[in-house]
């Protein structure tokens, strides 16, 4: 899994790439942390060409903290099919999908 952030008049965009896993979980997790607190985040998960149900609920539980920060983290509008397969297969639809 590869990350680039970018900067954007809309906060920060993180670009993932690659396979999102319980493998990489953590490393996502510590680059989420990391992030200035309060500030909206987009999540372009165009590139990903894997996810399993470990990275699925560091989303949620991610989103669930922005929230309670009074931000936003959302998916961007280019999400992959592999993100919206995973997330109906999860039952997932508590996190935001917008324009990156």
């Amino acid at each position: 899994m590869t990350i680039a952030q970018e900067e954007t008049a809309e906060g920060i965009v993180l670009r993932i790439s690659g396979e999102m896993s319980l493998a990489t979980a953590a490393g996502l997790r510590s680059r989420l942390l990391a992030l200035p607190r309060g500030q909206a985040t987009v999540l372009d998960l165009g590139e990903v060409e894997e996810m399993d149900l470990a990275c699925l609920q560091l989303l949620v539980s991610a989103q669930r903290s922005w929230a309670d920060r009074g931000a936003v983290l959302r998916i961007a509008d280019s999400a992959s099919a592999v993100w919206a397969a995973a997330a109906a297969a999860a039952g997932l639809d508590t996190l935001q999908a917008g324009p990156a």
